[in-house]
């Protein structure tokens, strides 16, 4: 990921470098693991004691961050779960 957003780079060596645009990164949230713990499953059964509002409400936001593809790459944790439960059928019927 922070190859192809050029905020590191392979060297002739095969070691990394930092790149300048690194620095605008600094924004990943403190509890961003937490969210890899969500009870997703529970959630869409509408049975988690827990809420992903916080989490939707930082995604709807950009999670604050400058860079155009950032945000991207940390919806991913919130979003994917979810999007494979309600097409696997194990969330509530969606109507049309």
């Amino acid at each position: 990921m922070l190859a192809c957003l050029d905020c590191i780079r392979a060297t002739a060596d095969g070691r990394y470098e930092a790149r300048p645009r690194l620095a605008d990164l600094c924004i990943i949230p403190n509890k961003s693991m937490d969210l890899y713990r969500f009870p997703f499953d529970l959630y869409v059964q509408g049975e988690a004691t827990e809420s992903l509002e916080p989490w939707l409400e930082r995604s709807e936001a950009r999670w604050d961050s400058k860079n155009s593809y950032f945000p991207d790459f940390l919806d991913g944790p919130d979003h994917h779960p979810l999007l494979l439960l309600v097409t696997a059928g194990t969330g509530p019927a969606v109507r049309h």
